[in-house]
Parts: structure tokens; C-alpha cells; sequence
């Protein structure tokens, strides 16, 4: 069966638009920062063949403002408008907009505890190139930190599709047991099928069974 490419999966012309977007400023992120390790939502998506639309940027990188100063250099040569861009000492956040599309970037100096690994990004148009994320197993133990703190309905989801790449099942058992035992439902969960661009959307319960079943 021949795999779709993104730009045919995502329905919406402002999804593809930021998609797009997304693309430009991966590119420019390794070409100036090449040890950057890419998580989040987006990374989950794009790295492990997500359904979930997400449209943000979530980098760790070391602190370097040289280099954050070449970043910026590289966007504005691009035409991407540095709508906000504020340090915060650990953490530089900025909103990037190239037309009418604007994505949000986030990049963080603290050291991670996961191990990064390449993986390879796959593009709006079906093409791929290597950078480095974290292992599926370090990518939940980061959304259940994250479920916990916000309840939001995307999270929950994230852990429930990242379980199909999972292989060592003893690292995440605590994580999803503390999970379970902490566990409130989402404070948002009538919005996923709106983030769910292609197949079947899970409803909480059925999210819940999955998670219990490997928390076992």
C-alpha cells in the first residue's frame, strides 16, 4: 500500500501552511544547532507517523548566543518574521511568522535526562532527514509529566500512540502507574477530534484500557 505524504493526509490549508513552516525552521534549526534534540507533540508526529495536528516547536539545544543570534539571522533571510522572541534564562520562547502563518518555537537550555537518537523527520511533502528525538520511552515519560501538570486531552493521546513504538515496556511502568494513580480526566476532551487528522479517534476510556494494559 503506498503511504500517504502529509500534505495529502492534512485537510486543512492552514495545517498544511504550518506544516510548511514547521519544515523551514527544522531545517534552519540543525543547520545552526546541529546537536538540537526535538520533542513535543510535533516531534511525536513527525517522527514516529502521529495523527495528531500539533503545531509547535519544542527543542532542547545548549545555550549559545551566538548561535541563537545566527538562528535569528537565518529566519529573517528566509522572510520569517520574529513576531516575539523573550529569554527567560533557561528557556527561549518565541512566535515565528512567515505570511499569515505563525508557529510557535520553544527552546530549552536544561539539560535532559533522556538520551537522544536519531530518528528520521518526515516532511509535508513525504521527504526525510535525520535529527535527534527521544525514544518513545523517554517521550512518555515526558507526556505523563506533562498530562499531570495540564490535563489536556492531546497528552493523554500522545502516550497512547507512542505505546506502539514502546520496547523496553519496565522503563515506563512506573511512569504510567503514577499516571493512573494521579489520573483526572481531561479537561478538553471533546476537542481531539479536531487534532486527529486521519483514522479513528479514541475516545478517553478506550485511551485508559490501552495504558492499564501495559502498566500491568
Amino acid at each position: 500500500m503506498v503511504k500517504l505524504k502529509i500534505i495529502d493526509k492534512l485537510k486543512k490549508k492552514s495545517h498544511k501552511d504550518i506544516a510548511l513552516l514547521q519544515d523551514m525552521l527544522i531545517d534552519i534549526v540543525y543547520e545552526v544547532f546541529p546537536e538540537a534534540i526535538f520533542h513535543g507533540g510535533t516531534a511525536i508526529w513527525r517522527c514516529y507517523d502521529g495523527t495528531r495536528f500539533s503545531d509547535d516547536i519544542d527543542v532542547y539545544i545548549k545555550n549559545d548566543q551566538k548561535k541563537l543570534g545566527i538562528f535569528k539571522e537565518k529566519l529573517k533571510q528566509r522572510r520569517t518574521a520574529i513576531k516575539e522572541f523573550k529569554s527567560t534564562g533557561n528557556v527561549v520562547f518565541s512566535k515565528l511568522s512567515l505570511n499569515s502563518t505563525e508557529v510557535r518555537f520553544e527552546a530549552s537550555f536544561l539539560k535532559t535526562k533522556g538520551k537522544a537518537i536519531i530518528k528520521q523527520y518526515e516532511t509535508i511533502e513525504g521527504n526525510y532527514l535525520n535529527i535527534l528525538t527521544f525514544s518513545a520511552e523517554d517521550l512518555i515519560i515526558e507526556k505523563v509529566k506533562t498530562y499531570l501538570s495540564r490535563l489536556l486531552v492531546r497528552d493523554l493521546y500522545d502516550i497512547h500512540h507512542l505505546l506502539n513504538y514502546v520496547e523496553d515496556k519496565n522503563k515506563i511502568k512506573p511512569y504510567l502507574k503514577r499516571l493512573l494513580s494521579r489520573y483526572k480526566k481531561p479537561k478538553d476532551e471533546n476537542i481531539l477530534e479536531t487534532l486527529v487528522f486521519v483514522g479513528a479517534v479514541p475516545k478517553t476510556e478506550q485511551m485508559l484500557i490501552k495504558i492499564k494494559r501495559w502498566a500491568k
